[in-house]
């Protein structure tokens, strides 16, 4: 039991002198948690230090960013909707100034386009609509006219089409009509002709009868004059004893 005892005393000295150089060893290289930061010159590069104080100096860094994201969301946010709210302004703009370009602007005339205007302060396009405190220089077209909305110019244009296809119906109707009169023109100067002609030949008839006849009646005066003649000279002699 001695020799027991012993070894169970060198082997309990053994363990203490370890447990004794482990724990010296330990307090001699534990992390300074609780030292104050150094100077940044005595980090070298790669190092970071294990202590509170400087895990204090990365959170409130790691706040100060997170604070100042925070801040830009909130900056960035208030100028999305800023902007999300003039994009709808812009839209609902955008959507009279089509309907303009359409119908055209019944609050002046009809008129659908006009000459682009620009903010200077946005160097976006204005859309404020036109009235009659508003005005807007109108786009002219080929008529020396305002230009007026798309389907007014439609509706012009099928109008003009439809008055077009009336007008050059009536023109070959009046072409077909020409012809008739043309053939009619023809026959009634053919005819005109031969009544000349028959005219001509009548009148040539009526002078050689003419001709004639004064050539019967003075002959037939002569014959008459002959004739009493006879009478007044028979009469004498019967006369005579």
């Amino acid at each position: 039991m001695t020799f027991i005892g012993k070894c169970l005393a060198v082997v309990n000295l053994i363990l203490g002198i370890g447990l004794a150089v482990w724990s010296v060893s330990v307090y001699a290289n534990r992390l300074p948690w609780y030292d104050p930061l150094p100077p940044a010159e005595t980090i070298y590069p790669g190092h970071k230090p294990a202590n509170f104080a400087f895990l204090r100096e990365e959170l409130d860094k790691h706040v100060r960013a997170a604070q100042a994201a925070s801040l830009l969301w909130t900056q960035q946010r208030q100028r999305f909707e800023q902007l999300e709210q003039l994009r709808n302004n812009r839209l609902r703009g955008y959507e009279e100034w089509i309907g303009f370009a359409k119908k055209g602007n019944p609050r002046d005339n009809g008129i659908g386009f006009y000459e682009p205007v620009y903010d200077p302060a946005t160097r976006l396009l204005d859309l404020t609509p036109p009235s009659p405190t508003v005005r807007r220089t109108p786009l002219i077209g080929v008529d020396n006219r305002p230009l007026q909305g798309a389907d007014t110019l439609q509706d012009q244009f099928i109008r003009d089409t439809n008055e077009l296809i009336k007008l050059a119906q009536q023109i070959d109707a009046l072409r077909n009509r020409f012809r008739d009169l043309s053939t009619e023109i023809l026959q009634t100067e053919d005819r005109l002709r031969r009544m000349v002609e028959i005219r001509e030949s009548v009148q040539q008839e009526l002078f050689y009868l003419l001709d004639a006849q004064w050539d019967v009646y003075e002959l037939r005066e002569t014959a008459l004059r002959r004739q009493r003649q006879l009478s007044q000279r028979l009469a004498e002699l019967r006369s005579t004893p």
